[in-house]
């Protein structure tokens, strides 16, 4: 039941959930949402606003994590390192989610991004693993990236919404 509100996130801190969920907003306006029984490192956070560039470096190694692209995606998305056990998401400044299970395992799925207003994009994110990449550019788009060593799944569009991407997809995988 620890509940802290702006309190400071700064390099190499970890993020673990057990039966909470928190929700981490950077300066840069970054968001990362982290759910429940999940486990995220962040590995660099260097932001300057005059700039707004900067560089960010995240490691999700368990669980769900949701990542909402903020000015440093936007601005210097050369700078953004987003990685799972056994894949790298390259960022184009949009919303996509990450469910690893115990092997490392990694689901991804491009989220549409939507503003306070409820107008919604779709940008595009890669993932790669060690031997291959593949584009994600639809809403609800997903790719499975089982080891490092293994191509990630061609992308497959997902009949969900957003309220079921959880650690339920960990234990019932979409077929």
């Amino acid at each position: 039941e620890n509940i802290e509100k702006d309190f400071d996130v700064e390099s190499y801190d970890t993020v673990k959930t057990k039966n909470g969920r928190t929700a981490i907003q950077f300066v840069d306006e970054t968001r990362v949402d982290v759910t429940e029984n999940s486990k995220l490192i962040i590995d660099e956070f260097v932001y300057d606003p005059n700039t707004q560039k900067g560089s960010l470096a995240l490691k999700a190694s368990f669980g769900t994590v949701r990542y909402a692209s903020g000015q440093i995606a936007k601005n210097s998305r050369k700078n953004v390192k987003i990685r799972t056990p056994t894949a790298v998401v390259g960022v184009r400044g949009t919303d996509f989610s990450m469910t690893i299970d115990e092997t490392g395992s990694s689901m991804i799925i491009l989220l549409p991004s939507c503003n306070s207003f409820g107008q919604c994009v779709v940008g595009e994110i890669s993932v790669e693993s060690d031997v291959g990449t593949v584009i994600l550019n639809q809403a609800f788009q997903a790719t499975l990236v089982k080891t490092a060593k293994t191509p990630p799944s061609n992308p497959l569009l997902l009949d969900i919404d957003e309220s079921m991407i959880g650690n339920l997809l960990i234990i019932r995988r979409p077929v």
